[in-house]
């Protein structure tokens, strides 16, 4: 970001806090830049108090001049603004940045690693079912949040697991402005990484089949060890699936998923319910996390639950995210 949206920004985020914090101690910020895609760069801002840090989403030009897709954020975000669950950060506001700067929104920051530097490896069946056991029942609460709310971008790089090992998602504001763009399958590849079902429609939905078949691409893409792109889905899915899936229930719940045959899911309900059907699975210890049986629906915190158990940690993979964030350039300011 330039300058003048460094500055901004910080604006943005200051004018929430009184000058001074407890104990009379003055108010510090400082920022870090985060990963840039094609959707825009961030802007990672931080302060002394215990508030929660937060992520500024500034969107390309092209995306933030374009009214269909600044007005369908605005309705996301607003459709937004009272849901809360312990898997998704909070998503706060939007912001004209000013000065040429463009449009942003603001969220709280999922400090932690993305799944996409998990591709080190192919990761086991055991390890993609879990992973999936625990995000779907989230996907499941924001579909029912409201008419029409879907995540439509989600990727390797959207869900993170954190220090504690907890997995969250990350930008579930953002698929019906990308709809509104009226783009074909192959333009939300090449321009955001995004894959679809297969569809005879020119211009594909971004919904609940679309989160359940990203979803399900994430996994596999965990198995494989790379990320499977439109090279190799959906023409050469189903021979992915028999060729590194052992598990007979997971890959039938895949390629379901997958939208591969007539007997697809419809809804992210009914391939949530699909996971509670039992699995006569032991427990068993792989990649270097415990895949111990689990409700199929997470407990919800509202305090954040600090103390709970990582569920995921993966081996070669260890991440300190204090340690990631205290190694990151900062730029202080008061």
């Amino acid at each position: 970001m330039d300058a003048g949206a460094l500055s901004t920004a910080r604006d943005l985020i200051v004018d929430q806090f009184a000058p001074m914090v407890e104990g009379g101690t003055r108010l510090t910020t400082w920022y870090a830049q985060g990963h840039s895609d094609g959707l825009g760069d961030r802007l990672l801002m931080f302060d002394n108090t215990s508030a929660p840090s937060w992520e500024i989403l500034r969107f390309k030009p092209g995306l933030a001049r374009d009214p269909r897709f600044e007005t369908a954020l605005r309705h996301r975000v607003e459709q937004l603004s009272a849901f809360q669950h312990p898997a998704f950060p909070t998503v706060r506001s939007i912001k004209e940045l000013g000065q040429g700067s463009g449009l942003a929104v603001v969220s709280t920051y999922v400090s932690g690693v993305r799944l996409s530097d998990a591709l080190k490896k192919p990761r086991s069946a055991e390890f993609a079912l879990q992973l999936i056991r625990q995000l779907m029942p989230a996907l499941n609460s924001l579909h029912e949040h409201g008419p029409a709310v879907a995540h439509g971008a989600l990727t390797l790089d959207r869900v993170v697991l954190t220090a504690d090992g907890r997995l969250m998602i990350r930008e579930h504001m953002i698929g019906s402005a990308l709809e509104g763009l009226e783009m074909s399958a192959a333009g939300l590849w090449s321009d955001f990484g995004i894959l679809v079902p297969p569809t005879r429609a020119v211009i594909p939905r971004l919904d609940g089949r679309s989160d359940v078949t990203q979803l399900a691409l994430v996994a596999l893409s965990l198995i494989a060890g790379r990320r499977i792109g439109p090279d190799e889905y959906p023409q050469s899915a189903f021979e992915l699936l028999e060729r590194t899936v052992r598990l007979e229930a997971l890959r039938r719940w895949l390629e379901r998923a997958l939208q591969l045959d007539h007997m697809g899911f419809g809804s992210v309900r009914e391939a949530t319910e699909a996971l509670a059907e039992p699995q006569n699975q032991p427990p068993r210890t792989l990649d270097g996390f415990e895949a111990s049986p689990r409700p199929t629906v997470p407990r919800v915190s509202t305090g954040g639950d600090k103390s709970r158990r990582a569920e995921f940690q993966w081996d070669r993979l260890q991440y300190n995210c204090r340690t990631a964030n205290n190694s990151t350039t900062r730029h202080k300011s008061r």
